[in-house]
């Protein structure tokens, strides 16, 4: 029989950890392991631009437990050990903190014999996160660490054990690469000019209010270059805004989430990873 592998994220709104969950679970030996996704948050609102199609086309059943904040966690835990319970999960895999924390005390107590957590950045921000998981790591049997910078930081300062740390890098379909450059001027890039991209979710995390902030001090001296952000989140308003007092506010262009990220690097000059 294959095995009832349970994959918890926190929600599945297209990221890199949702993406990579998305992966994982579609391209899974299914002679091996039964996959099945829990999603602590409710149904994303624009399915289109989340992970559910792609699981959905791929078979992988999807329970969206509704969780909408912190003050849920008690409630959210319950629903997910029942869940786990119900389907006999022999192993949970989470990913992303709340549901790395939820999700091992849910397995816990639906009395799953093997947990699996993600460690995905070096969180140097909000630290209580890392004595949350110095505090529970006991119902851990392996942390899966991106990088390895990633797993020396969880060992040195998250104290984690280093006997419970993989490192494994995060996987890339290369068939979709190279592909054939979009046309940007559908994002507002006028014709013949040059494109440093950036791609991530808008939040302090990815650095991206700095790369705004200080824009118009290299666009200056590149006058046949724009920059492009693509992707959504918590500080697009606050980021529009610092670009329109910037002076160069007709040269960033805002794209919103989109489907074709290969088709807007292969347009691009510069890719830009603040």
């Amino acid at each position: 029989m294959p095995i009832r592998i349970a994959l918890c994220i926190t929600d599945l709104d297209i990221g890199g950890a949702e993406r990579h969950l998305t992966e994982l679970a579609v391209r899974m030996d299914r002679r091996r392991f039964e996959p099945v996704v829990y999603c602590l948050a409710a149904t994303p609102q624009r399915e289109a631009a989340s992970c559910v199609p792609t699981l959905a086309d791929a078979g992988v059943r999807v329970h969206c437990i509704g969780g909408r904040g912190i003050w849920q966690f008690s409630a959210v835990t319950q629903r997910l050990k029942r869940l786990l319970a119900a389907e006999r999960a022999q192993i949970v895999q989470t990913f992303l903190f709340h549901a790395n924390i939820v999700g091992r005390i849910a397995a816990r107590r639906a009395g799953v014999k093997r947990v699996v957590a993600g460690v995905r950045v070096a969180e140097r921000a909000a630290r209580w996160h890392l004595l949350v998981d110095r505090l529970t790591q006991r119902w851990v049997d392996r942390y899966v660490c991106v990088s390895q910078a990633v797993a020396d930081f969880s060992i040195r300062n998250a104290r984690l054990p280093a006997e419970k740390i993989a490192v494994i890098p995060n996987g890339i379909d290369l068939a979709k690469f190279p592909a054939e450059p979009a046309d940007l001027r559908a994002l507002g890039v006028a014709a013949g000019r040059r494109v440093a991209t950036f791609v991530g979710r808008l939040e302090p995390q990815k650095g991206v209010d700095w790369l705004v902030e200080t824009a118009s001090r290299w666009l200056e001296r590149l006058p046949d270059c724009d920059l492009l952000l693509v992707g959504d989140g918590p500080m697009r308003g606050r980021l529009e805004s610092a670009a329109a007092r910037s002076g160069v506010g007709d040269r960033v262009h805002f794209a919103g989430w989109r489907p074709d990220v290969p088709a807007i690097l292969a347009a691009s000059s510069l890719l830009v990873l603040p």
